[in-house]
């Protein structure tokens, strides 16, 4: 994508995201997102049709780069029994670098579709397939969904708090009390 494309994206967007921070979504006009972000209506219409559509790409572009970033993650140089930890902290890390933003997009939209697609990639990434244990696939089943929620509910407490701990003492945590699934 051409660089000026980009940033005209990504000024729209700081200024939706400005938006969302006072006021709900249906509230929004693309007036001011465009007096806001200093960008003509016209370059708006190119690329969004409305503040709703705009939400939905700047959700879909979240997941796609979180997606990305966790099939960077190299885990075969990862000790063994340290996987769950690894991953965890690149991924709060991640989060942390753009935590204004899914603080956001999670605690202002109500829309539980993004929870939903980041306990999906948490639940794929941090908790493999693993077939060395010998419980039925159904266990196997709530047992992830069991760590992924209980994650995700620790991980959405860290990021709206005011005073977080380090990205790496809650990959801690999170390992220390998953370590079962």
């Amino acid at each position: 994508m051409d660089r000026r494309i980009k940033y005209t994206r990504m000024v729209l967007n700081d200024s939706l995201l400005h938006f969302l921070e006072e006021k709900d979504i249906a509230k929004i006009t693309v007036k001011e997102i465009c007096v806001n972000a200093d960008v003509n209506r016209s370059t708006y219409y190119a690329h969004f049709s409305d503040p709703f559509d705009q939400l939905k790409k700047l959700k879909e572009e979240l997941i796609h780069d979180v997606t990305e970033f966790t099939l960077q993650i190299d885990t075969t140089r990862i000790p063994d029994g340290q996987h769950q930890y690894q991953i965890l902290k690149s991924l709060l890390r991640y989060v942390d670098e753009k935590r204004h933003i899914f603080r956001t997009l999670l605690n202002k939209t109500g829309d539980r579709s993004l929870q939903e697609e980041l306990l999906q990639i948490l639940g794929e990434k941090v908790f493999p397939a693993d077939r060395s244990r010998t419980s039925s696939e159904d266990e196997r089943k709530y047992r992830i969904i069991y760590a992924t929620n209980g994650c995700f509910g620790m991980f959405y407490h860290w990021l709206m708090s005011e005073n977080p701990i380090s990205p790496d003492q809650l990959a801690q945590m999170m390992t220390d009390y998953t370590q079962t699934v």
